[in-house]
């Protein structure tokens, strides 16, 4: 991967995953409902990949009560 990916993580979560000279990939994602952003890094692109599969948890509507 050397080149920023755009992704479509759901229907509301945009991400990208941006790789930095070092090595290391700069990850993001965005919840257009909220306006809210996560960012991180990882070291790999699998790693990179999978973090943006946890985004879409973030931005999930709570299940149940505590």
């Amino acid at each position: 991967m050397s080149e920023r990916i755009s992704l479509q993580i759901a229907s509301d979560i945009q991400g990208a995953i941006m790789p930095a000279p070092d090595g290391l990939y700069l990850v993001s994602a965005y919840h257009e409902p909220t306006g809210r952003a996560v960012y991180g890094i990882e070291d790999s692109a699998e790693r990179a990949l999978s973090w943006m599969e946890g985004a879409r948890m973030v931005f999930a509507k709570p299940e149940g009560a505590a």
